[in-house]
């Protein structure tokens, strides 16, 4: 991975699986694809990457992305925020996520949640 760039993942292409004594399937392994940018937004790459279920939990994050727009605001005059889809990003990028996902919608606040 380059300096000052950052992976946001998508689907899964393949998973390992194992069969577990008790008769379970449990999976071990899933490769992911990738878009990667740099700080300023720009795709610089794209390709594929294994992790281990135990690296998985540990370094990347599912979340939701919701934004809002600056103005638009409910009853209660709190800020309105809109469903935009479903990310996966490593836990340490988040500040530049949130970055990227402002750039790509025009908002004045991204939130991630899970």
């Amino acid at each position: 991975m380059r300096a000052n760039t950052y992976r946001i993942y998508g689907k899964t292409l393949e998973t390992w699986n194992h069969e577990m004594e008790n008769g379970r399937v449990r999976t071990y392994q899933v490769e992911l694809e990738y878009k990667e940018y740099d700080a300023a937004g720009d795709l610089v790459g794209v390709g594929s990457e294994d992790f281990s279920m135990d690296r998985y939990h540990e370094e990347l994050r599912e979340a939701y992305v919701w934004i809002w727009d600056g103005e638009r605001r409910n009853k209660g005059g709190f800020r309105w925020f809109e469903f935009e889809g479903r990310t996966i990003y490593r836990r340490k990028d988040v500040k530049l996520i949130k970055d990227h996902y402002k750039r790509v919608y025009n908002a004045a606040a991204v939130e991630l949640r899970n």
